[in-house]
Order: structure tokens, then sequence, then C-alpha cells
């Protein structure tokens, strides 16, 4: 019971930084609120290397997501026919957006997010084997039920399907049990 609990502090204080760290990366793109895309490059920070090594495993540089993000942007503006030259920067100031009053908010896609990672991938205590600590693999597998928006897009710009991304965050985690195991 009390490994159950810690477990669930552990991962309350990793939810906390991807949180913080997915907000940091919004607001040094101009936006208030963090959506899904952010939360991935906030899961590729975390210390436990998970979301990276998915990537390094699908062959694709965890690094080069931020730029496909900004790809996106930049197409979406194009779409409604605003062109910006490649060198400008989105977040022209680079300064962070003052807080938001009240509880903390989201884009949608963050939300979506959130809901999968909180109700179908970290189940229940007493099916989950307390072991197993929240990961920023499990980030990206809960990404990788998004079929649209800027994190979908960017993940197909970079030749990442939603299963193949999925795949590999559920191999890096059982590695992880493995090796937490023996």
């Amino acid at each position: 019971m009390f490994k159950a609990i810690r477990q669930r502090i552990r991962d309350a204080g990793t939810i906390k930084s991807l949180c913080f760290a997915a907000e940091k990366h919004a607001n040094a793109r101009g936006q208030g609120e963090p959506g899904a895309e952010h939360f991935v490059l906030a899961a590729l920070e975390l210390p436990d290397g998970t979301a990276r090594q998915a990537f390094a495993q699908l062959q694709r540089n965890p690094d080069d997501f931020g730029s496909a993000i900004e790809a996106q942007y930049r197409s979406a503006l194009r779409s409604i026919g605003l062109d910006m030259p490649a060198e400008t920067q989105l977040d022209a100031t680079g300064s962070a957006l003052p807080a938001t009053n009240g509880p903390y908010r989201t884009q949608p896609s963050a939300q979506g997010l959130m809901q999968v990672l909180t109700r179908e991938i970290m189940v229940p205590e007493q099916k989950r084997d307390s072991a197993a600590p929240l990961v920023g693999a499990h980030v990206l597998l809960a990404a990788s039920r998004s079929r649209h928006g800027v994190c979908a897009r960017a993940l197909q710009a970079m030749g990442i399907s939603p299963e193949a991304l999925a795949e590999a965050a559920r191999q890096v985690i059982d590695r992880g049990r493995l090796v937490r195991a023996g």
C-alpha cells in the first residue's frame, strides 16, 4: 500500500514537471496555453530519457520535433495567406506571457492528452504495477492517440506514424519494467 502511495506522489511530481515545462515551451512560442505538442517537448526533457529513447528507436532525432512544430505553425499561416521568412522567430521577444488566473489552462489538444494519460495509461492503482512510474514514453503513448492537431502533424512531418510511436513507446516502457524487475 505504501509503495502505491509513494508511486502516486512521484507520478504527481512528474505531472507537475510536465505541466511546468509544457507551459514554458508554449510561452516561449508566444502562446498562453500549452498544447499536446508542448507536452511532448516537455516529455523529451524528462530525466528518465524514455521519450528520447522512443524517438531514437524510430531512428528520428528528438531534437527535430521543435522544428517540426515550427514548420506546422508556418504552414498554417501560409494556408491563410501569411508567409513568414524561415529565419523569422515565432517567439519574437522570447519572454514568457503573463500567467493566467485560476486553474491551470491548456489547449484542447493538451486536455485530451492528459485525459488519455490519466484515464487510460495511468490505470487505477489496484491494476497498476506499482514499480512502473510515469515516464516520458507514457506521454508519447498518449500523444499517439491524437490524429489531428499540431502535434500529430509535426510527428507526421517527421515520418512518425501514430502506430509506430505507440509501439516504440510501449517497448521502451516494457524495457524499463524489465530493468527494474531484474
